[in-house]
């Protein structure tokens, strides 16, 4: 199997090295218009690059693309390799852009188009879907990191987040959003304060409290910022029958023990693998879940593992517009 990765930055290099990891028969090329990240990505990798997308479909027999470019290209970029027929994974996009257009050309084409939504594969929160479905619950979530560490070798002002369509708030809500409509249910309305209170040069909202109504009656306080000094993931989940505490960390769930009134640790997880450059409570092996996945889904003609769609993420995405452009009250 060919693939090419589009984007050589951070994440695209995560992708390739997991790909390697996953099957060191695939024939990676990497793809960016920077010299600098194609070097680099050469000779960390040892794959081949080339700095055009045109340039890479020239050689026979490609399978599927892996687009982790900034968001706003997304679009663009799946749009072309759909139209060359082949299966399309990408990042999460943030925006909604040719949504209907990509879907409509996947099955055109009947290629695989597969949407990033990585915390849907960790255990730890797959296990908190299972213990909160037919349970009535309420769940306070904070969840928010500084913005200068998240990467903390380039200036937050040179990448996608000091994009108002792509800020920091945002990527975080479409981070969320997912897996939480997935625990608690469908969201039936979002009340909303925001404000900015840090000294970071942005043109945008740098923290968010959200008080958010489910359809099925459960209830949830959020707080979304890029303020916390300390990357945080704090969450309690409570309802007649069922307590569970989470640090972000797979380590960190507990359980409350109704029976014996002790908070016992829920283990998820045998081996847990990290990437020292990211906060503590990022692992990898989500990461590589879903590129199984999507590989099955290629391999196979077979879709009945995706956990997250472009329809389910028209609809997150247009909660979170409506977070971002309700008027302070």
């Amino acid at each position: 199997m060919k693939i090419i990765v589009i984007g050589l930055g951070s994440m695209g290099r995560r992708r390739i090295r997991l790909l390697q990891q996953y099957d060191a028969s695939l024939e990676i090329i990497g793809v960016d218009t920077s010299n600098i990240r194609a070097e680099e990505a050469e000779q960390e990798l040892g794959i081949v690059c080339t700095a055009s997308i045109e340039k890479a479909l020239e050689q026979e027999g490609i399978d599927c693309a892996f687009v982790c470019t900034s968001p706003l290209s997304h679009y663009k970029i799946a749009k072309t390799l759909l139209e060359y027929n082949l299966n399309v994974f990408t990042e999460i996009n943030l925006v909604a852009d040719g949504y209907q257009e990509l879907i409509n050309l996947s099955i055109q084409h009947k290629r695989v188009l597969f949407l990033s939504s990585t915390f849907l594969y960790r255990k730890d929160i797959q296990y908190m879907i299972r213990r909160s479905e037919n349970e009535r619950v309420n769940y306070i979530y904070h969840t928010g990191q500084f913005l200068p560490d998240w990467h903390p070798w380039e200036n937050y002002k040179d990448f996608f987040v000091s994009e108002k369509r792509t800020n920091g708030c945002r990527e975080i809500m479409a981070i969320e959003f997912p897996w939480l409509i997935q625990c608690f249910g469908r969201i039936k309305n979002i009340h909303v304060i925001k404000d900015n209170m840090s000294s970071l040069e942005l043109n945008y909202y740098d923290n968010y409290l959200l008080s958010i109504e489910h359809e099925n009656g459960n209830k949830g306080i959020i707080g979304v910022d890029v303020v916390s000094r300390l990357a945080r993931r704090t969450l309690e989940i409570y309802g007649e029958h069922v307590q569970l505490f989470w640090d972000g960390a797979p380590d960190s769930l507990r359980e409350y023990d109704i029976e014996t009134k002790t908070s016992n640790p829920v283990k998820t997880y045998d081996n847990i693998t990290k990437d020292t450059r990211y906060c503590d409570n990022i692992i990898e092996n989500a990461y590589m879940d879903e590129i199984a996945s999507f590989l099955y889904q290629v391999r196979s003609g077979m879709n009945d593992k995706t956990l997250y769609s472009f329809e389910q993420d028209t609809e997150t995405l247009r909660w979170i517009d409506k977070v971002e452009n309700e008027v302070l009250k």
